[in-house]
């Protein structure tokens, strides 16, 4: 078995995302993540942040094409062009 890597919420990741809540509230703007490979790593560190309550709606972690499509709106004719994962997005 291999060993299990954490990646950790550490402050210097919350301090920039408490910048990033900071400048939504600061512009009127809301957040919404959209993930994958992260699994929805980026939602829980901005959660983390001071504020995030008011600014951070929620997020989606996707991980199929058709959940892409179903959850996202990712037409399906862009994603049978490669991976879901690729350059050109």
């Amino acid at each position: 078995m291999s060993p299990i890597e954490f990646t950790p919420v550490d402050e210097p990741l919350v301090r920039r995302a408490a910048a990033v809540v900071e400048r939504a509230r600061r512009l009127g703007l809301t957040l919404v993540t959209a993930e994958s490979c992260t699994g929805g790593l980026l939602a829980a560190v901005l959660s983390e942040a001071p504020g995030s309550g008011t600014q951070l709606h929620g997020g989606f972690a996707t991980y199929t094409k058709a959940q892409k499509t179903v959850a996202l709106d990712v037409p399906a004719d862009l994603l049978a062009r490669g991976t879901a994962v690729c350059e050109p997005w």
